[in-house]
């Protein structure tokens, strides 16, 4: 396999990964909000739901970028790598 190919898989494959992180997030975020804050299903609104968005994004972009980095930092192939 030769370098370029390389760097194409390690990118596209932390790429992927930061994305299935990111979109985990917002399950995370939804069951967190629903079964620790707003307990009583039947006063859930309108707020509820701009808070598990937005705090699935913030969260999903935070640990996305934070995995992605990590995977290049650890797995980028060295300069003296044939």
């Amino acid at each position: 396999m030769n370098r370029l190919s390389k760097f194409a898989m390690l990118t596209t494959g932390s790429l992927l990964t930061a994305v299935v992180v990111f979109v985990a997030s917002f399950f995370a975020s939804e069951f967190l909000w629903t079964h620790l804050v707003a307990t009583d299903r039947s006063q859930i609104g309108l707020g509820d739901g701009v808070a598990v968005v937005g705090g699935g994004f913030l969260i999903g972009i935070t640990l996305g970028l934070a995995t992605m980095i990590l995977i290049l930092y650890r797995y980028w192939p060295s300069k003296n790598l044939n």
